[in-house]
């Protein structure tokens, strides 16, 4: 999957003095994308969480992100499927994807949520409430997002700082979030023509661990080097496995 996504800061600075350039600019970013990837990439994420109160982008001007984007995958990948995501941890979440589907729905084919209960959210593990209104969503022929795939992109628990979370504590957020999870997909899938198409656990490997030192860790920006997000990875900075890394194996694997 290729995210359209993490705009520099000349672009944010430019989205602020001349919209305008902003969107030719971007079409420019998003064209040059596609043309450097070859029909072995089936999926394309519009941006990432644009509802997030840290995104750059005005709400009212998100759909032109998805328009632009959408319409180029279209034109270029046609076979390609075009995802976009929502923060579903914040308020409002749900009027935010009303708004894409209102004015660029035919610019997408899945809506995906973000959900991380434990870490981000005061919800136990295996609480995926945001899963169940997007299940229920499109399988209402009255219902506007009615007829779109799904998709879960990233879900996750921080092994980042004790006493509040640990290696351990994350390996048993694996144990009763993804068999929870698992199972709502499993069962739509075998009973709706809508599919909640993919899963991601985020992430692979530490931004940086706290245990290694500076030079094993990936990334310079701050926020991504120390903290909660920077210890979501199922490996350690220094691609050492973690307790949730076979944990996952043994669940995938059926054990």
């Amino acid at each position: 999957m290729i995210i359209f996504s993490n705009a520099p800061f000349w672009a944010r600075n430019l989205y602020q003095k001349n919209p305008d350039e902003f969107w030719s600019a971007y079409l420019v970013y998003v064209k040059k994308v596609l043309s450097i990837n070859n029909s072995s990439i089936k999926s394309y994420q519009l941006w990432n969480e644009a509802n997030h109160f840290i995104d750059p982008i005005k709400p009212e001007d998100d759909f032109r992100l998805f328009q632009i984007a959408g319409e180029q995958v279209k034109t270029s990948h046609s076979e390609s499927l075009r995802f976009v995501n929502v923060l579903a941890n914040l308020p409002g979440w749900q009027n935010h994807v009303d708004a894409w589907i209102s004015k660029a729905g035919e610019s997408f084919d899945v809506i995906a949520i973000d959900h991380y209960p434990g870490t981000w959210t005061p919800f136990a593990d295996n609480n995926w409430y945001p899963l169940d209104i997007l299940i229920s969503r499109i399988n209402d022929p009255n219902d506007l997002w009615y007829g779109k795939q799904a998709a879960v992109i990233e879900t996750g628990f921080s092994s980042w700082f004790l006493p509040i979370a640990s290696e351990a504590r994350q390996a048993r957020w694996m144990e009763k979030s993804l068999p929870a999870v698992l199972g709502k997909i499993r069962l739509n899938n075998r009973k709706s023509d809508n599919k909640v198409l993919a899963l991601g656990v985020y992430q692979l490997v530490d931004t940086c661990s706290q245990q290694f030192k500076r030079e094993s860790c990936h990334g310079e920006d701050l926020f991504f080097t120390i903290g909660i997000e920077a210890h979501f990875g199922l490996l350690n900075s220094d691609y050492s496995e973690k307790l949730a890394f076979n944990e996952i194996r043994r669940i995938l694997s059926g054990e």
